[in-house]
């Protein structure tokens, strides 16, 4: 993920799911009604799926330019959009976990803007432990080698974070971090992060 955040609160953010490592499992997987016992999507289910929750991402207040580029070739989903303040964001995570009935609101908060105190704040609450280890050990591998990059961009310069997985770039306007999949689904590393501004 990406998130360009304006000293006003307003912002970008877009969304890259990249499996194109695994491009060719996929490409054979999809010609497959059941993997493990799951039922495979087809490539028409995928993008109806996608265009729904485009929908809801596009009527959610104070959000806009939604964009999306689908590569079912190489397997890179993009998804972008401006937004008028981070409680935007906010709303579109939870207009779509409503909208897919998940009872599930650990997640509706996402990301947080003090503009009194010059703080920008990245939520994250790993509620998956459970359900991975609740899976079989052949489903479990597909999160093998499996990264989360997150990337933030502001206009001030960054003075401290609280996450020490945080990288502050040279200029001090940006921040990286980047973590295996299977440590934060076993809460041994977080996405979380207070980020100071420069005032």
């Amino acid at each position: 993920e990406e998130v360009n955040l304006k000293e006003n609160g307003s912002g970008t953010y877009s969304f890259t799911a990249n499996f194109s490592q695994s491009k060719t499992k996929l490409k054979s997987i999809m010609l497959m009604d059941k993997i493990n016992g799951h039922s495979v999507p087809s490539e028409t289910e995928i993008r109806k799926e996608i265009n729904e929750l485009e929908q809801l991402v596009k009527q959610t207040k104070g959000i806009s330019e939604f964009t999306k580029k689908l590569d079912f070739d190489n397997f890179i989903f993009i998804f972008s959009c401006k937004f008028d303040n981070l409680d935007a964001l906010n709303s579109a995570v939870k207009n779509v976990r409503i909208a897919k009935n998940l009872q599930d609101n650990t997640h509706d908060n996402q990301f947080g803007y003090d503009k009194g105190k010059n703080v920008f704040y990245r939520y994250f609450n790993s509620t998956f432990k459970d359900e991975y280890d609740n899976l079989k050990i052949e489903d479990r591998k597909v999160f093998q080698g499996a990264k989360i990059i997150s990337i933030c961009k502001f206009e001030q310069e960054v003075v401290s974070v609280s996450n020490s997985n945080a990288r502050i770039s040279a200029n001090k306007k940006a921040i990286m971090m980047q973590l295996k999949v299977v440590d934060v689904i076993a809460n041994k590393s977080s996405i979380k992060n207070s980020v100071t501004l420069a005032k």
